[in-house]
């Protein structure tokens, strides 16, 4: 019983210290296939962190995306029709606070995503599910509004991942707890 008071009584203080910070936005996502093809296509994203600062400089996220992509995508080749993908991410995070309001951070980690395609090419249709496992790198701006817990995030990631390499712009509230 003591070591869930003391587990607790932690989890109060890291909460009072702002360590946990959550947030949620929109990503516009560029998708390049490192194939023959050159597939290129545009996505919009929801996406959303949950991170914990382990010390002012450094620290560690979660990322869920949810992408949602266009009826159908097409080039000389071929056409393609992607259902909605799932994204999942772990990262290490470093900051480094520009003045009290502005905090630049750069981020690395490993990242899944999951993708149901049905794919049109020379008259044959191809329906395909993959799963897609690789690394993601980026970094941005986080900008504290005023006197509250709650901030604007911007950044850029690059994801390379097998046979596909993806560039995010995200723009999100975040929430400090």
């Amino acid at each position: 019983m003591l070591d869930l008071a003391a587990a607790l009584f932690t989890l109060n203080a890291i909460a009072q210290d702002e360590a946990i910070y959550a947030d949620v936005g929109y990503a516009h996502v560029t998708f390049l296939t490192d194939d023959d093809f050159g597939f290129e296509t545009t996505s919009n994203s929801v996406i959303s962190h949950v991170g914990w600062n382990a010390t002012k400089y450094f620290g560690a996220e979660a990322e869920i995306g949810i992408v949602s992509f266009p009826e159908e995508n097409s080039n000389d080749i071929l056409s393609a029709e992607v259902k909605t993908t799932v994204t999942l991410g772990a990262y290490g995070v470093a900051r480094y606070p520009l003045t009290e309001q502005v905090t630049v951070y750069g981020r690395a980690g490993y990242v899944y995503a999951d993708a149901e395609f049905t794919v049109e090419a020379f008259g044959m249709e191809t329906v395909s599910e993959d799963t897609f496992q690789g690394i993601g790198y980026g970094g941005g701006l986080r900008w504290h509004l005023g006197e509250t817990r709650n901030g604007i995030r911007t950044e850029f990631t690059h994801y390379d991942l097998k046979d596909i390499e993806a560039r995010a712009f995200t723009l999100a509230f975040q929430r400090h707890f």
